[in-house]
């Protein structure tokens, strides 16, 4: 018996590998389910609902303080913008994207590189943002978008190139910044740029050709519907680009996307109209793209509060009734709830300290109830929040434990000076410029109560937060800030239990994943050099970069 035991042991551990490996394989059952499998993170928001919640509860509040540093990896790439990549770790392995869109594969224990794409983005772009939001794993293959705009898809096991397709014009300034989502049958994408005019777009291809299976303008051309709200030849250069990635609904079958503000940003004229599908969450049937609803959160916007945050989908009771809702804190301070099957308005709170652009929303549609002195003029108007937002990209998370949403905030105002704006095709489109104001930036992260809107707790924060969030089964929250520290809070209460220091700054969203049975925490650091109205004026930069810190608990 004793010399059949190690046969035995090695049958056991071939069997445990083949399981591995047979599990390596993300299918759409998989992916329908990721909401229950909490020891991978296998899409943008966790699972389709965007919660960015996981079971996990091996790290809690009792033992937090015991998270040490486990590995870390470098990119050796800087950005302009800063690091913003979103990883995915998917049965042991983690894919992170770079600014400029490499794309690494390593191992999510240890941090040992498994392969590397270096994608040439094409120089003739006419708008290279260097900022790249992650991937999406699936069918045997990864899938990013470019910000030359063009999708490529490689081999999960190996990093080769299976299919590249070229999405939009580069040369007018479409990029695609934001992770694709895999939908059944379909890699879904978004981008465009609306500070160069360059129009929206939502798309679908085929995961295994790249074959281009529908399309849809966020921008409605000539007998299109919402064409109308765009006068002349205004639509052409109108912009409502796609920056986040869209959250799915797996029983309705509806995409809901968040689109970006008009071009151009702070001119009216030319353009007076409610400007439709901008500063909207539209719903689109993931089958087709065609345009089931849309509401829009800021008609004629000229504050640049485009509606690009992360949304979440939430079921909850109100009046006795159990609702399908969609929350998102949106740039312009508002926390709203719209019932997700048909976009009727429920609430709009405000979660921003300062405001001055608008003193409510009509409580029967939603629509706000515009300050006329915050209109942006030639000689300087401030508008708070500023131009990037209450909140910006960077998403919340929900726990579904606590009925809480959490979000960062951002309580910082600008000067918003208005001039003219002529189209150039692959220039900047903004007709006008924004400053610092004098009143110090600082920031908080909030629980909401999705059922009311109301604000439970709040964590007040040294800097306006440009960080994504993460919730977990163990009652915490994760978060980064711009000095580069990862904190975790109490997720009932807001108390902070836990900080560690990167290096440099946090604009990116972490994950948390478990592998063998361990659970990690994950999250990229890399400050962007500090540019004019980033919210933050006493903020001295942090040094620049791009790197994955993973965290787990200290063994004794």
């Amino acid at each position: 018996m004793e010399t059949k035991a190690p046969f035995a042991v090695a049958v056991i551990l071939l069997l445990v590998s083949l399981s591995s490996a047979l599990a390596a394989e993300v299918t759409s059952d998989r992916l329908l389910n990721a909401g229950k499998d909490p020891n991978n993170w296998m899409m943008y928001g966790k699972d389709y609902r965007g919660w960015r919640f996981s079971d996990l509860k091996q790290i809690n509040t009792e033992n937090v303080h015991r998270l040490v540093p486990k590995w870390a990896f470098q990119t050796g790439i800087t950005s302009r913008w800063g690091f913003q990549n979103n990883p995915i770790a998917v049965d042991g392995r983690m894919y992170i994207t770079t600014p400029m869109n490499t794309l690494f594969c390593v191992d999510a224990k240890n941090g040992k590189l498994l392969w590397r794409y270096d994608y040439k983005n094409r120089e003739d772009a006419a708008f290279l943002i260097d900022a790249n939001r992650g991937v999406a794993v699936g069918y045997g293959r990864v899938f990013m978008g470019t910000i030359d705009s063009h999708v490529i898809a490689l081999d999960a096991e190996t990093g080769k190139l299976a299919w590249e397709v070229e999405v939009g014009d580069r040369l007018i300034g479409k990029a695609i910044t934001a992770a694709p989502l895999l939908v059944m049958d379909k890699v879904v994408v978004g981008g465009g740029m609306s500070e160069y005019g360059a129009n929206g777009f939502v798309a679908a291809y085929d995961p295994k050709t790249g074959k281009k299976l529908w399309w849809f303008n966020t921008i409605p051309g000539p007998g299109e519907p919402g064409h109308a709200t765009w006068p002349g030849e205004s639509w052409k250069t109108g912009g409502g680009g796609i920056w986040v990635t869209p959250v799915y609904d797996v029983e309705l079958n509806l995409l809901y996307v968040g689109v970006a503000n008009p071009a151009p940003d702070f001119v009216i004229e030319g353009r007076q109209g409610e400007n439709l599908y901008t500063n909207s969450v539209i719903a689109l049937d993931a089958d087709t793209g065609k345009l089931q609803w849309y509401f829009q959160h800021v008609p004629q916007d000229v504050w640049d509060f485009d509606s690009a945050q992360q949304q979440i989908l939430v079921d909850v009771e109100i009046g006795g009734r159990m609702l399908k809702g969609i929350a998102q804190p949106h740039k312009n301070g508002f926390f709203y709830l719209v019932d997700r099957t048909n976009g009727r308005f429920i609430y709009a709170k405000p979660f921003v300290e300062r405001m001055n652009w608008a003193t409510g929303v009509d409580l029967r549609t939603g629509r706000p109830i515009v300050n006329p002195e915050s209109f942006p003029t030639k000689e300087g108007t401030v508008v708070c929040p500023g131009v990037h937002g209450g909140t910006n990209w960077t998403p919340i998370a929900y726990n579904p434990k606590m009925g809480l949403a959490y979000l960062p905030v951002a309580e910082s105002c600008n000067t918003i000076l208005k001039t003219e704006a002529p189209y150039e095709r692959g220039r900047l489109y903004m007709g006008g410029r924004y400053v610092k104001t004098a009143e110090r930036a600082y920031g908080h992260i909030d629980g909401v109560d999705v059922r009311t809107g109301e604000t439970r707790w709040r964590a007040y924060t040294k800097y306006p937060v440009w960080s994504g969030l993460v919730t977990t089964g163990g009652d915490l929250v994760f978060y980064g800030d711009l000095e580069g520290d990862f904190v975790a809070l109490d997720a009932r209460t807001g108390e902070e239990l836990w900080r560690f220091n990167t290096g440099s700054g946090i604009y990116a969203s972490p994950i948390t994943y478990a592998v063998q049975g361990k659970q990690y925490v994950a999250v990229p650091s890399g400050a962007r050099p500090r540019i004019a109205g980033d919210g933050a004026p006493e903020l001295k930069s942090a040094p620049t970069g791009s790197g994955v810190f993973v965290f787990g608990l200290f063994e004794d």
